[in-house]
């Protein structure tokens, strides 16, 4: 039994068509593009997108790559539960949105990878045109006139958030924190904002970086 076990492990692998692949990685492709500009134009996460959705390609596409791979290969695939035990992923989701759309890019990868075109793509659309009605009529209309305020500082000993605040209060109508994520290395905070007049935008630029001359500012609006 043992042998036989043994057998069904080296032996259980189909040769995977070139031809089937190399259609799934151009639809994939298609898909993740579609999505990058779906998600740029109608996402409502409050980091920068356009950097953010470069990652679509990689996951998606990676998660093709694996999927094809192993779904033909009992052996391959423990070995891949055997391997992602010891991954650990630290970078902080600073929005579910981020985490959403990141499941869905991973999802096409899935189901292109399983050679299952018709359902990815009947998916694809459903959950595409679900992100431009959400984005365009319901999550726009409470985000459209916000300014947000993205601040990385490394100098952890000196980072004074009552600091950072005090000098948004002087120039800012209105302050709202939404993230705040401390590591060993660094601190990152985002808020919402809205400024007194345009001019107080480089004057909070010049006293922030009083505070700390390396620390990493962002200013952008809610419809970038």
């Amino acid at each position: 039994m043992e042998n036989n076990f043994d057998k069904f492990l080296a032996y259980n692998n189909v040769d995977i068509s070139f031809s089937t692949f190399f259609i799934n990685l151009i639809i994939c492709l298609l898909f993740i593009y579609v999505l990058r500009i779906i998600y740029n134009n109608y996402g409502t996460s409050i980091s920068n997108r356009k950097q953010f959705s470069k990652n679509f390609f990689t996951i998606s596409l990676t998660t093709l790559f694996i999927i094809t791979v192993i779904k033909h290969s009992l052996a391959l695939s423990l070995g891949l539960v055997g391997a992602l035990s010891i991954v650990r992923f630290r970078t902080a989701i600073k929005d579910p949105e981020e985490l959403a759309v990141l499941f869905f890019s991973i999802a096409i990868g899935i189901g292109l990878g399983a050679n299952q075109v018709a359902i990815t793509t009947l998916s694809f659309i459903v959950i595409s045109l679900l992100l431009i009605i959400n984005g365009k009529f319901f999550s726009k209309a409470e985000v459209d006139n916000g300014v947000y305020l993205n601040i990385i500082s490394d100098n952890i000993k000196s980072f004074s958030y009552k600091n950072i605040v005090n000098v948004l209060d002087k120039y800012c109508y209105k302050i709202k924190l939404k993230n705040l994520i401390e590591s060993k290395n660094n601190y990152d905070l985002s808020f919402e904002i809205e400024f007194k007049n345009n001019g107080s935008i480089e004057f909070v630029k010049e006293e922030l970086k009083i505070l700390d001359a390396e620390m990493i500012i962002s200013i952008h609006s809610s419809s970038s």
